[in-house]
């Protein structure tokens, strides 16, 4: 809450829209940076690591092994089916909410209600009035400006406008790194891609591994026995109807997430242009870095 303040711009947001050589600088370095570290593609990983059989097979077999087998029905759903996604909902969020004591959940989303409306959100209105186009603008300007980054090239070093960041993570000529990725691009040639090499029935056995993976221990945070247990369903299901009796709370949800999302864009921001990225000052600064990037 203390660091609100310094996330509201100081003026009216006014950014160029991005122009589509940063992005393709962007994914010109990546696979620069690719070609250097190739490795094997992860179908061809995934294709040398599983067994040729369906997901149901495998989950029949994997059962059987480890208890007495336990009836499945012919066609699996998709993630585990209505059930065990809400167990891994739940799951997610036992670290943080009492799931397993209805009371106690109600006691805290009520308090945690009452400190939104009272403190977070008259503070959040300031961020709510942000243009919405100007923002999201600046937001890929500064998400696209950090990956280059981390790739070797600024292009606020690289349009003269602010080699700051550059020296401060010992980047080097901007000039050189753009005139070794042109020389990069130049040598690029058109191969064949080889075509997807998983059969359908690894692929069936991977979406099925994905969608059970989390609840090999996701039930133990909702203090229920594993899946595989014969009395985890009714446990479950009995855990769930407690949960359903928890009151809807007053939450405005729909605009805390959407101040949540800006703050998140405009720490970006900060983090990519500085802290008075969001003066006049800063957005001319990254307006004239656009303008030079579009010319490239």
């Amino acid at each position: 809450m203390a660091r609100l303040p310094t996330f509201v711009p100081k003026a009216q947001l006014n950014v160029r829209a991005v122009p589509p050589q940063l992005a393709q600088l962007a994914e010109l370095l990546g696979l620069e940076n690719a070609s250097a570290t190739a490795t094997a593609r992860a179908d061809v990983r995934m294709n040398d690591a599983l067994p040729a059989v369906t997901g149901a097979a495998w989950l029949k077999a994997t059962l059987s092994a480890s208890a007495p087998p336990v009836p499945l029905p012919a066609v699996l759903p998709t993630g585990g089916g209505p059930l065990l996604k809400i167990m891994a909902r739940l799951s997610a969020a036992a670290p943080i909410l009492p799931v397993t004591n209805p009371k106690r959940l109600i006691a805290e989303i009520r308090q945690a209600a009452k400190s939104l409306a009272a403190q977070a959100m008259p503070q959040l209105a300031p961020i709510q009035a942000v243009p919405r186009a100007h923002l999201q603008n600046m937001t890929l300007a500064a998400r696209l400006t950090l990956a280059l980054r981390a790739q070797g090239i600024c292009p606020m070093a690289l349009a003269k406008v602010d080699a700051s960041f550059s020296t401060a993570q010992g980047l080097g000529s901007p000039a050189v790194r753009l005139k070794a990725a042109a020389t990069f691009a130049a040598r690029l040639k058109v191969t064949p891609v080889q075509p997807f090499v998983l059969p359908p029935a690894k692929v069936d056995l991977a979406v099925k591994m994905a969608a059970f993976a989390p609840l090999a221990t996701g039930p133990q945070a909702m203090g229920l026995p594993p899946v595989s247990d014969p009395n985890f369903t009714k446990m479950a299901m009995a855990a769930i109807a407690e949960l359903a009796k928890v009151p809807a709370m007053p939450i405005p949800t729909d605009e805390l997430m959407d101040a949540v999302a800006k703050l998140e864009s405009l720490a970006t921001i900060t983090e990519a242009f500085g802290p008075d990225a969001l003066t006049p000052a800063g957005v001319a600064r990254v307006n004239a870095m656009l303008n030079y990037v579009a010319r490239l």
